[in-house]
């Protein structure tokens, strides 16, 4: 579960931003869940309380993405999907689910290209666009210096987690400063996280 875990802890704004831009009040018990699954790479937890944790996840995720007029409730969900895959993994660990946790990480990031930049551009325009856009370069030099620091550390301990020092991606909004520290758990508002004015869709 250490790469989805990691995924998610990167992905984790996108929900905070979320759910702070439509009230629903769930980013510190969002948070909560996110450590404890941080916990499990480090004590030993019953696989009972596995089922419980995914059934609190549920109940803090939005139900139906169709209900909100917000282009954040999509990353946000995604989020979700990425913590579901670390708990799943802890669960049942002889299904490795990294390849399709970083598929939806990079997706996340993809869409998100394609919302702001991709109006207009047939098929092949939009490939290219993808193939040159720096938060795409950004999110696979992350998650290949990820997978890089934890095999150097099979079994990550609180040392590796509080002195990982991954680079710092580039963020979305060029106003904003990364508050990325040396605690890989930090959250970061990093190239899949979205900046505060793509939360509510443009109108215009």
């Amino acid at each position: 579960m250490r790469l989805p875990a990691c995924l998610a802890e990167r992905s984790f704004p996108n929900y905070a931003l979320f759910a702070d831009a439509v009230g629903l009040k769930t980013g510190g018990k969002m948070r909560q869940l996110l450590d404890l699954a941080w916990d499990m790479l480090q004590k030993d937890v019953a696989d009972a309380a596995i089922p419980q944790l995914l059934s609190k996840l549920e109940t803090l995720c939005p139900p139906n993405v169709d209900e909100y007029d917000a282009y954040g409730v999509y990353p946000a969900f995604d989020f979700c999907q990425l913590l579901e895959q670390a708990l799943l993994n802890r669960l049942n660990p002889n299904k490795h689910r990294a390849t399709e946790a970083s598929q939806l990480a990079t997706r996340t990031v993809m869409d998100f290209v394609e919302m702001s930049e991709g109006e207009g551009l047939d098929e092949n325009e939009l490939v290219r666009v993808f193939e040159h856009h720096p938060l795409l370069k950004d999110d696979k030099l992350f998650q290949r210096d990820t997978v890089m620091a934890l095999k150097k550390q099979r079994t990550p301990k609180e040392a590796f987690l509080l002195n990982s020092e991954p680079v710092p991606p580039t963020t979305v909004s060029a106003t904003w400063e990364s508050p990325w520290k040396a605690d890989i758990r930090q959250p970061s508002y990093t190239a899949c996280n979205l900046p505060q004015y793509f939360i509510e869709r443009n109108e215009s």
